[in-house]
Order: structure tokens, then C-alpha cells, then sequence
């Protein structure tokens, strides 16, 4: 996989991750906790591919500071689904 493409790849995993989490809020909030639940799963395995798609990015590339930012934003979100209520 060429430099773009696993930086693209990996944007838009974190991309994908606060979709999800958007969605499964919108879950939580109409009482469906197994909707939820399941879309937080989503965003978790989206979160989680790209933190293992990072790893193969070489130094300078891992601390592309627009990766940063989105990355730090996903782990923000995904913070505000925990605990579900």
C-alpha cells in the first residue's frame, strides 16, 4: 500500500469511527441501547483499524498533524458513549 493510500485509508477510518459515533448516540437517545451498543462496537473497530494502520506509518507520517487532531477528536467522541446511558 503506497504512503497516500494508508493515509488516506487511515483518515478515513477515523472519519468513519465519528460517524458511527454520531450514530449511536442518535441511538442511545431514542432508548435503543442495543442499537447503541452495536454502532459503538462499529466505531471502536474503525477506531482500532486505524490506530493498527498507524503503526506502519513511518515517524514523520505518524505525526501528521491533521492525523493528530482527527484521531484525537475520534478518542474525544468516542469518549462521550461511555458509559451508555
Amino acid at each position: 500500500m503506497s504512503r497516500n493510500a494508508r493515509l488516506d485509508f487511515i483518515r478515513t477510518e477515523l472519519e468513519l469511527a465519528i460517524a458511527f459515533v454520531k450514530v449511536a448516540r442518535t441511538k442511545y437517545s431514542m432508548g435503543d441501547r442495543v442499537g447503541g451498543d452495536a454502532t459503538r462496537e462499529n466505531a471502536m473497530k474503525a477506531y482500532w483499524e486505524a490506530l493498527r494502520f498507524s503503526k506502519m506509518l513511518s515517524p514523520q507520517d505518524s505525526s501528521n498533524k491533521a492525523l493528530t487532531v482527527l484521531r484525537t477528536e475520534v478518542e474525544a467522541e468516542i469518549k462521550t458513549l461511555y458509559p451508555p446511558h
